[in-house]
């Protein structure tokens, strides 16, 4: 079965990889550049793998059996410790509605600024049907996470959990290896009970070896910047949707 990188429920897969979504009143009433920004992430992911996310209006919705909404944020609808976040992953029909909230004010993870593009390709990717890195079958041989220093969101996050630990063991990851660039991978103190330290620490050797690599040619990276898709990112999306009727 797929999983780690992918759902594991390949009937969650948007139907005809068109994945439809509506841009929220609270979006659009909040600022004309997070609508842009939520637009830009949308044609970036189109640009960068086989799946279609095309906006329709609030007209429109009754006419899908399924949508992504996007849905400004609040820390009080969630509840949770970082402002950006998704619903849930793959496919579903409506109701409920599929929600990612954006646009949040930025406390805790880097890369969920206010208005930052990334962090809304991160979650729309979510609603695509990619999990976090840190769920990757090898992770252990890349990182080993801190679970004494992760907040009551890092477990989940973090794929720490008795239950999603079993899980990764099971998974296939379809050859495709671990991947520091990728941006579904958190930063290093992301959920940290103490921010003064990390949620994880980089495994010798292979660990080192692969960042190491990548910062011969980028000797300013940082695992969890997520600028972009990574080739690793939108490889998983391909053989997601390869197959997809």
């Amino acid at each position: 079965m797929f999983g780690a990188l992918f759902m594991s429920d390949l009937d969650k897969r948007w139907p005809s990889k068109r994945i439809p979504y509506v841009i929220d009143l609270t979006v659009k009433n909040e600022s004309a550049n997070l609508v842009g920004a939520v637009r830009a992430s949308a044609d970036y992911i189109n640009r960068r793998t086989f799946v279609r996310l095309t906006e329709i209006q609030e007209t429109d919705v009754e006419k899908e059996p399924g949508y992504v909404r996007v849905v400004l944020y609040s820390l009080i609808d969630q509840g949770m410790s970082f402002p950006c976040a998704a619903k849930q992953m793959g496919y579903h029909a409506a109701p409920p509605e599929h929600i990612i909230w954006v646009g949040g004010p930025g406390k805790s993870l880097k890369f969920c600024n206010q208005y930052d593009a990334a962090s809304i390709v991160h979650e729309f990717l979510h609603a695509v049907g990619l999990r976090h890195e840190m769920g990757h079958k090898l992770r252990d041989a890349y990182i080993k996470i801190d679970e004494e220093n992760l907040d009551k969101d890092g477990k989940y996050q973090f794929w720490a959990k008795a239950d999603q630990k079993n899980e990764i063991r099971e998974a296939e990851t379809a050859g495709l290896p671990y991947d520091f660039t990728s941006i579904m991978h958190y930063p290093i103190s992301a959920l940290a009970k103490d921010p003064s330290k990390p949620s994880f620490v980089i495994v010798e050797p292979d660990g080192k070896i692969a960042l190491d690599a990548i910062k011969a040619k980028e000797p300013a990276f940082q695992i969890g910047q997520h600028n972009c898709m990574s080739e690793t990112d939108a490889g998983a999306v391909n053989l997601l949707y390869a197959s997809a009727p």
